[in-house]
């Protein structure tokens, strides 16, 4: 005989399509307690969690971290911090942050604890940023093993001095499921850049926008200690396939960045290149003679090479 209590649980019969799209609509705190509801409704079952929010900083529950399921996580604009138990989020395979509000030690402990992770996103805005030293920049790049696709808006490094540059040539570790890179970075962090690319044997996209956000006074101490393209004279490109650069200031040192992963990119099929609104007409002209009579043949002649005025594109 059939039990009437049970068939008069339609939740369970539900689609996990239709599931996903209802506890999209609810509070967070409410989503979370629907787990009691039916076992399909656990949050073990929830693959993907989006969570939007404009104003004050909305700071995540601890029951967050019970969503063990979760693949896919797209955070803006609130904050959290980890619990004392940290399991992190072992299925998880893309992470973005916009404008989320995390210390660096804590972003670590986090991406640590997510051992599968292959996409990761890391943005800001106007109320926080992507400031790391030396030291944390290694670090982060440590907690990522299997990341394929790596896109960091705003990032700033703070050198050990006033003009230091010591960002090694590469990384401790080897990142090879690395295929596409997308930096924001000033011109004067160029070693950071070079520094990614150096350890990442099978990249295939390249995008970095330059910006100049560095004061005068930090612009006299640094321009004496900027990379030496020649010493990355041995990089290995073999798998590149679109190099794209945005905001370009037409500096000595992005021609020369430009030149170098040309000349190192063997299958390339498509670089492009986007000036900023300062560069004049005189200037692209003249960078365009550059390229053309580059002292050393590029390494992929079919590849098509576009040069582009300025105009509002967003980097992620």
């Amino acid at each position: 005989m059939t039990d009437p209590l049970k068939s008069l649980d339609r939740i369970s019969t539900l689609p996990q399509d239709a599931i996903d799209l209802i506890l999209s609509l609810m509070p967070i705190q409410d989503a979370l307690r629907t787990s009691v509801l039916s076992r399909k409704w656990r949050s073990n079952n929830i693959k993907k969690f989006t969570f939007l929010i404009c104003g004050a900083f909305y700071l995540l529950p601890c029951s967050f971290f019970s969503l063990q399921g979760l693949e896919h996580l797209d955070l803006t604009h609130c904050e959290f911090e980890l619990p004392l138990m940290n399991k992190g989020f072992s299925r998880l395979k893309s992470l973005r942050l916009f404008e989320v509000n995390i210390t660096n030690k804590m972003l670590f402990q986090f991406l640590t604890n997510c051992p599968l992770l292959e996409e990761f996103t890391w943005a800001r805005g106007y109320y926080t940023n992507t400031k790391l030293s030396e030291c944390e920049f290694v670090e982060l790049f440590k907690c990522l093993p299997l990341v394929q696709v790596l896109k960091i808006s705003q990032l700033y490094i703070e050198h050990l001095g006033a003009g230091s540059n010591s960002m090694p040539h590469k990384l401790p570790i080897s990142l090879p499921h690395l295929r596409i890179l997308v930096l924001n970075v000033c011109f004067l962090d160029l070693s950071t850049v070079l520094c990614v690319i150096s350890s990442s044997p099978n990249l295939e996209k390249i995008k970095v926008e330059m910006c100049w956000d560095h004061d005068e006074h930090c612009l006299q101490h640094t321009f004496m200690n900027l990379p030496d393209i020649q010493e990355y004279s041995g990089l290995n490109l073999d798998h590149l396939k679109e190099l794209e650069i945005t905001s370009f200031h037409n500096h000595g040192l992005e021609m020369e960045f430009v030149k170098l992963i040309m000349g190192k990119s063997h299958v390339l099929k498509k670089a492009r290149i986007e000036l900023h609104y300062r560069v004049s007409v005189n200037e692209e002209v003249k960078m365009l003679r550059g390229l053309v009579h580059m002292p050393f043949p590029r390494a992929s002649p079919a590849a098509g090479f576009t040069i582009k005025r300025y105009n509002e594109i967003d980097l992620l």
